[in-house]
């Protein structure tokens, strides 16, 4: 890093207005490799094209709708920028006045606004990246708030405030959104083992919904997506198939079959193999086909 190049916020906002501005870079004006480092935080929003983003000896592609987060004492600089337009809110933690209230339950608040210096984290990577209709409101926002910090009218800061701390509810919220999104795949799968390992018990969607940590109507909805079927008949479809294998492979008697795939009792597990396959256990067993 042969040239370090050092930002102030006062650059940007008179010392005697609210520690908050917005520095919008047009697409292809940001410097290459211009390491730098402010002494503000920044939210930068990419609202078009794409890059690369250089922070901590990282190097990580960037585009549109992507949010990054960085804090004072981190030195950063942006390549491939031919085709990167980029905007920042700049603040100043430590001046800015902000009701905190419950924003603390937010996910991504300590993230904007760290409690003190040992907390404050920034990587290359976004933080988020905005669907097209979620960055299309984000930015309304942004333009709204550079209206308002651009204005005299009385209660402009004040109503400047109010829609940074908008903007920050707003990605907090589709942030725990898109953890969710990515969490129910995992709890499934955790649900799909279970059933795999224990097949033999008797097992129920509401055992199972508990287990993921999700109501009985979001599992069977959210399992049938990930399996293609309910989980009741993944779990019959399961037993019938362990059952084909002792048919085939084993000199068992049906009832102990039915005993080790988790029926009952023999009866019923005849009744559910005819419904799957077709034909009896035994005609299976037998060799005779379907007709």
């Amino acid at each position: 890093m042969d040239y370090l190049q050092h930002y102030h916020l006062l650059e940007h906002v008179p010392v005697e207005k609210m520690p908050l501005g917005i520095v919008h870079i047009p697409m292809g004006k940001s410097c290459r490799k211009r390491f730098h480092d402010h002494n503000h935080s920044e939210i930068v929003v990419i609202p078009n094209g794409n890059g690369t983003h250089l922070l901590d000896g990282k190097e990580v592609e960037i585009k549109t709708g992507d949010l990054l987060v960085v804090h004072p004492g981190f030195v950063h600089a942006y390549d491939h920028v031919e085709n990167l337009e980029v905007i920042n809110i700049i603040y100043d933690v430590q001046r800015l006045y902000l009701p905190v209230l419950d924003a603390g339950r937010l996910p991504l608040f300590n993230t904007f606004f760290p409690i003190d210096a040992h907390s404050v984290r920034c990587t290359a990577e976004p933080v988020l990246t905005l669907s097209p209709p979620e960055l299309k409101k984000i930015l309304g926002i942004i333009q709204r708030m550079k209206q308002e910090l651009n204005s005299r009218q009385p209660g402009c800061s004040f109503f400047s405030l109010a829609l940074l701390m908008e903007i920050i509810v707003l990605i907090g919220r589709l942030h725990h959104e898109t953890e969710a999104k990515e969490t129910v795949p995992f709890r499934i799968g955790t649900s799909l083992e279970y059933i795999k390992t224990h097949y033999r018990n008797p097992i129920s969607v509401e055992q199972l919904a508990k287990k993921a940590g999700m109501s009985r109507r979001s599992f069977f909805q959210h399992f049938k997506n990930a399996a293609g079927c309910g989980p009741i008949q993944y779990l019959i479809q399961l037993r019938i198939s362990r059952a084909v294998d002792l048919l085939l492979q084993s000199d068992l008697r049906i009832n102990e079959i039915a005993y080790q795939c988790g029926f009952p009792d023999s009866n019923h597990f005849c009744k559910v193999f005819r419904m799957q396959m077709g034909i009896s256990p035994r005609q299976f067993r037998n060799g005779t086909s379907f007709i």
